[in-house]
């Protein structure tokens, strides 16, 4: 894994709506914490004005959001703002583009039907899914403290990544719980063969925790069994925000494994995602 670097900038995608606002908020608060430069980007779509011929109207559609944005988000002096035609998540990545180790802030939208989601998703996830750099998604209307940190550890390097990432930008300085959830073998017929597979599952989770802990002999792990998704939300109450370092699936559906794809529409807590 690569040296975990310091956040040097702050982006926030912005599309006028309560969430964006929060996300502002808090992305002024991390401005202001680690003391660097902030954009505020917001994308626009409208297969007419894209269209070569219609550039003089993409110009004036983006100095019109670009001041709307000034109004609304009452920018103040060295934060910049950037409106473009195209999608709002590539908009929003591609603004990182030049910028010193970039963290980019966003706000969660409301849920989608189950159709919509599968085809589209939404900006938030879909700038976690395909951005190079950590992205904050950002729950509820206040800022968050980003004081306790519920690091889901599946007994990797990924989680040395994300510890070494948090240290170094101060981020669940009270508190970071590294917590492993092992999961049942899927329940089956024959109840002796379901046995017997729980107990292959516990022997080798067993010998993966002991190897992890030689490595990390001074990091607790808390661990338990169940259903991944329901044991982290569960477990994630009395925590700030839920730091991943996901793994990513290849080919036609590249995207994150099962447990991140849920975690990120799904959870209650701001989710940190650390690639």
């Amino acid at each position: 894994m690569n040296k975990a670097p310091q956040v040097g900038a702050i982006i926030v995608g912005v599309d006028f709506s309560k969430h964006s606002k929060a996300a502002v908020l808090q992305a002024r608060a991390f401005a202001k914490k680690w003391d660097v430069p902030l954009t505020l980007v917001h994308g626009f779509e409208d297969p007419v004005v894209a269209e070569d011929r219609f550039r003089s109207i993409v110009r004036h559609m983006s100095n019109y959001y670009e001041k709307k944005m000034i109004r609304v988000y009452k920018v103040r002096g060295g934060e910049k703002v950037i409106a473009k035609c195209g999608r709002p998540y590539e908009m929003i990545i591609n603004a990182g583009k030049g910028q010193r180790h970039p963290l980019i802030v966003v706000g969660a939208q409301g849920s989608m039907g189950r159709f919509e989601k599968f085809f589209l998703g939404n900006t938030a996830e879909r700038v976690a899914q395909k951005s190079p750099y950590p992205v904050w998604i950002h729950r509820g209307g206040t800022l968050n403290a980003s004081k306790k940190a519920l690091l889901p550890c599946d007994l990797t390097t990924r989680a040395t990544h994300a510890l070494n990432f948090l240290k170094k930008n101060q981020l669940g300085k009270s508190k970071t719980e590294l917590f492993h959830v092992v999961r049942y073998a899927v329940p089956i017929l024959d109840l002796n063969t379901w046995r017997l597979a729980n107990e292959e599952i516990q022997r080798e989770n067993k010998i993966a925790v002991a190897k992890f802990k030689k490595l990390h002999p001074r990091l607790k792990v808390i661990e338990t069994s169940g259903d991944v998704f329901g044991e982290i939300q569960t477990h994630a109450k009395t925590f700030d925000f839920i730091a991943l370092t996901p793994r990513t699936a290849k080919g036609f559906f590249a995207g994150f494994g099962s447990v991140t794809s849920k975690i990120i529409p799904g959870s209650s807590k701001s989710v940190l995602i650390i690639p």
